[in-house]
């Protein structure tokens, strides 16, 4: 019995819950109440698996095809972190994409881990720079990258792989976006689809495969899965490291959302048949009506994370999420100076894509017919760096008008970032403690402020900064 039928079956019974959580079941405050519980006998335990919970685990990497699967409750930031603790020692150095979540990086600030860049080419992370950085970094033992990113950009994880593989290092798959894509290789294979028109997963390309299924999945928000593809690192070492980074009181309805999400995803194959379809249709009528008004899609790319390029139209990203919501009644994932993106799933329906393709009728005649080369929102220039992620956000600091900053950068003062400077959406950093404070940061900020991107560690106008 899965874990949300022995769920349901408990909240059909007559047993008065004297035990956590303080809402007893009651679902006249909210109908899920009555499946919320806590580690008691006979349910399990995330931490120590070995009844329900385990058979449902082992039935997901039977699924997907792994040694194990691992349930995450506190989304793709702890799985990612816990990957990175059991990979990389404390004190030691860590090969990893520039453009990767925030939450390495915390993970480089609390174990003092010194992070090596890896700058990606367009989104990619090419196998080229991965060479280069293994044999200029020869003491590392781990690489992470990000694949999909937030705006669908593939790397060729395989070829990465070979190469990890080849000088004994870790090889993290951040495929946080991704989680769709194993179901669609699946469904063309069982013949449900013509052609897939989806990247690879990274699941069978990496030692450690870390999903939101929450993101492209039918699941709850902050669920997410670990997959564990070979025994570089052991059952026992990730388990442990993951009780670091996870409640002690581990949710029900979360594990639950999960499990349902798997078992709904892989009983309905032909899903991505319908999805893909309608995705094509999109591309299809921008290629032929509005060229240059979508990134294109293709090897490197997820079709389903649609990207309208607003360098091509005489609107910013903010007028053309605003657009969308208030015409067409549909709410973008996210905008940039240079892109409004949508995240389309199986869950959407052919309504939702009538909408989108209105909505790019809508804007077709603004476009200027300079098409721009591919966009990407993960394109930043390599930055000076004077302290140590960890230690820099020990030292003391002020904060300091951006304005007032440019002056006095200008006027030769060194200003160094106290914080992490990171747009969210999509969650990676656009700056990081310990790296010089420059002009080109200052323009980047001012101009995201103007459209009204949202900037976690600039508020008020001010940078948090340590006097040079």
């Amino acid at each position: 019995m899965s874990i949300y039928e022995n769920l349901k079956k408990y909240s059909a019974s007559e047993s008065i819950p004297m035990h956590m959580p303080g809402h007893k079941r009651n679902t006249l405050l909210l109908p899920d109440y009555a499946i919320d519980i806590t580690e008691i006998p006979g349910f399990d335990n995330l931490h120590h698996a070995e009844g329900i919970i385990k058979e449902s685990m082992d039935r997901a990497a039977s699924i997907y095809g792994t040694l194990s699967t691992h349930y995450v409750i506190n989304g793709s930031t702890a799985a990612i972190q816990a990957a990175i603790h059991a990979s990389v020692k404390a004190g030691s150095r860590l090969l990893m994409a520039r453009n990767c979540h925030r939450s390495v990086y915390n993970e480089c600030i609390i174990r003092n881990i010194e992070p090596v860049y890896i700058y990606p080419e367009n989104g990619i992370i090419t196998p080229d720079s991965v060479k280069y950085a293994i044999n200029n970094n020869p003491d590392v033992s781990a690489l992470i990258i990000t694949s999909p990113t937030y705006d669908g950009y593939v790397s060729d994880v395989g070829a990465i792989y070979d190469l990890c593989k080849a000088a004994g290092i870790t090889f993290i798959v951040d495929e946080a976006h991704g989680a769709h894509l194993p179901f669609a290789a699946r469904a063309f294979e069982q013949g449900f689809m013509k052609e897939n028109i989806f990247p690879h997963s990274a699941i069978g390309h990496a030692d450690i495969v870390i999903q939101s299924v929450h993101k492209t999945l039918p699941a709850m928000t902050q669920t997410a899965l670990l997959h564990r593809c070979t025994d570089k690192i052991s059952y026992r070492e990730i388990n442990k490291t993951l009780s670091y980074y996870q409640s002690s009181s581990p949710s029900y309805v979360l594990m639950a959302s999960i499990e349902q999400a798997i078992e709904y995803t892989v009983s309905n194959p032909e899903l991505f048949e319908i999805f893909s379809e309608n995705l094509k249709r999109v591309y299809e009528f921008a290629d032929s009506q509005a060229k240059g008004l979508l990134c294109p899609g293709g090897f490197g790319r997820d079709l389903s994370k649609i990207v309208i390029d607003v360098r091509n139209l005489p609107m910013t990203g903010g007028q053309i999420y605003d657009i969308l919501k208030d015409r067409f009644g549909i709410v973008s994932e996210m905008y940039t100076d240079d892109t409004c993106i949508l995240i389309c799933t199986i869950c959407d329906s052919a309504d939702a894509f009538d909408r989108i393709e209105d909505a790019l009728r809508y804007l077709a005649p603004y476009v200027n017919g300079n098409i721009a080369s591919p966009v990407s929102i993960n394109e930043y220039p390599e930055r000076r760096r004077k302290y140590h992620l960890s230690y820099a956000v020990t030292l003391d600091s002020a904060p300091v008008d951006i304005n007032k900053a440019g002056e006095l950068i200008a006027n030769g003062r060194e200003l160094v970032l106290k914080e992490m400077i990171t747009a969210y959406p999509p969650g990676f950093p656009l700056a990081v403690p310990g790296e010089i404070l420059d002009i080109d940061l200052i323009e980047r900020l001012k101009a995201a402020a103007s459209v009204g991107r949202e900037i976690y560690g600039f508020e008020n106008n001010k940078l948090e900064v340590i006097y040079g």
